[in-house]
């Protein structure tokens, strides 16, 4: 298997020094396994991080967090995306990796990343002032508005965003605090309105899906390894043991 090089760096630096103050080395077992999985998310193509990965992560998330934290800035997008992708499904106990999402959301320029960056910090409920600032600054900023979908389905707007938003922020912020959030998420499940374009009907209606997908992310289900998955917005394919990414299966 071919090893981005950011990888090849990484294994380096951990077999001379250790990875993290504060944290164990992994074993050589454990260092070399993580990496193939993590070297496999660069040509994964529409499939995201099966079960047995996101388990093998999860158990030795002490030892494996640098690598998963290396992978939120590697090179390929694809990378990029699964490792926020798997720290959201590993959820509260990979709350150690808030800053950096938080880091990851804030200069980050593809939205879908940003998206399940999104997840991943409402998920390890990293509910750090400086998180919950960011949020509500995105959540106040993006447009609300249903607008025509693009023609691939990676194409997301402002509204699939503060989508994930407000789900993030639901989970986050005080119970009392949680309305606006639940009533912006709630909206999308409402009827369309007559009058809609073709494009707009689509949207609106891929909206309402994402909606469905959402409040089962805000209510907090700690079932994780038989939740439905999602990629950014979406729910993705069961195919076999794989999920797959229905945006980039589309693309």
């Amino acid at each position: 298997m071919r090893f981005p090089s950011f990888l090849l760096v990484l294994l380096a630096a951990c077999g001379a020094v250790g990875c993290q103050p504060g944290g164990s080395t992994p074993s050589a077992d454990v260092a070399r396994q993580s990496s193939e999985y993590i070297a496999s998310w660069a040509e994964m193509g529409m499939y995201l991080p099966d079960a047995k990965q996101v388990a093998f992560l999860r158990e030795h998330f002490d030892e494996l967090r640098p690598e998963l934290v290396t992978a939120l800035s590697a090179p390929e997008s694809a990378v990029q995306q699964r490792a926020a992708y798997v720290i959201d499904e590993i959820g509260g106990s990979a709350r150690a990796c808030g800053p950096d999402l938080l880091r990851r959301l804030q200069e980050n320029p593809e939205r879908l990343i940003r998206m399940y960056l999104i997840n991943a910090l409402g998920s390890v409920g990293y509910d750090d002032p400086s998180a919950i600032d960011e949020l509500q600054r995105r959540y106040k900023t993006l447009n609300p508005e249903n607008v025509p979908r693009g023609m691939f389905a990676s194409e997301y707007d402002d509204v699939d965003e503060r989508i994930n938003v407000a789900a993030a922020l639901y989970r986050l912020v005080r119970a009392e605090d949680r309305a606006e959030y639940r009533d912006f998420v709630i909206q999308w499940l409402e009827p369309p309105g007559d009058g809609l374009s073709s494009r707009e009907l689509n949207g609106y209606t891929e909206r309402r899906w994402h909606a469905v997908i959402v409040l089962e992310y805000m209510r907090g289900d700690t079932r994780r390894s038989n939740r439905s998955t999602k990629c950014g917005k979406r729910k993705t394919l069961r195919t076999g043991s794989r999920s797959t990414c229905r945006a980039c299966s589309r693309r």
